[in-house]
């Protein structure tokens, strides 16, 4: 299980008792008030589940950014030990945390709080590796674990920007074919040969 899988079910527990009572009191209150609710409009209940979501969402942001900062504090006061096997066998750990917390897509909000997580843990492996590759310079691991290190990098890169630059592209293509086509009308209605002929004729 990843990290942040331990506290989504507090965070669903802490999130109604702060905003139950704000927001749906009517609909938990006594006969008495959910009486007077029938005159309540349509519109101001929309208005009261709106606002009953954001409650919400700022909750589970503000709670699982406090989650993530302890998450970080952690990683951070790890001490990079001095043996070559207790070095090795921390960056194994290291390696386990990643994988169990893979990086998210900056292009979603949720995402962009947890990546901080494992970029505390890419980070503390890099100076693992280094204390390694300067204390035992000659090890045969050296090799093993900077190219995983590599490959991690890699990995942080494809799983936080794929999806935007993938979005990027896509909009330079519909841009890209919007003016394809708006020169060729331009061209047939004066005369002018269209891009596509231009091609054909270079083509031929």
């Amino acid at each position: 299980m990843g990290f942040f899988s331990s506290f989504k079910g507090q965070i669903g527990r802490d999130t109604g008792k702060v905003v139950s009572n704000l927001v749906w009191g009517d609909k938990h209150a006594s006969v008495y008030r959910r009486a007077q609710s029938r005159y309540s409009t349509k519109k101001q209940e929309e208005k009261e589940e709106a606002e009953f979501e954001r409650l919400v969402q700022e909750q589970k942001i503000e709670k699982a950014q406090e989650v993530v900062d302890k998450g970080v504090a952690k990683v951070i006061s790890m001490k990079i030990p001095q043996k070559k096997d207790l070095i090795i066998e921390m960056l194994q750990e290291l390696t386990v945390m990643l994988i169990a917390n893979p990086w998210g897509s900056v292009y979603k909000e949720e995402f962009k709080i947890t990546n901080k997580y494992s970029d505390a843990i890419l980070a503390k492996y890099e100076q693992a590796l280094f204390t390694l590759k300067a204390k035992f310079p000659k090890e045969y691991e050296n090799v093993y674990f900077e190219k995983q290190f590599v490959d991690l990098k890699k990995s942080k890169r494809k799983k936080k920007y794929t999806e935007i630059v993938m979005l990027s592209l896509l909009g330079i293509v519909l841009f890209s074919i919007m003016g394809i086509m708006a020169y060729n009308e331009n061209a047939e209605k004066e005369g002018r040969p269209t891009l596509f002929e231009k091609i054909e004729s270079i083509i031929n």
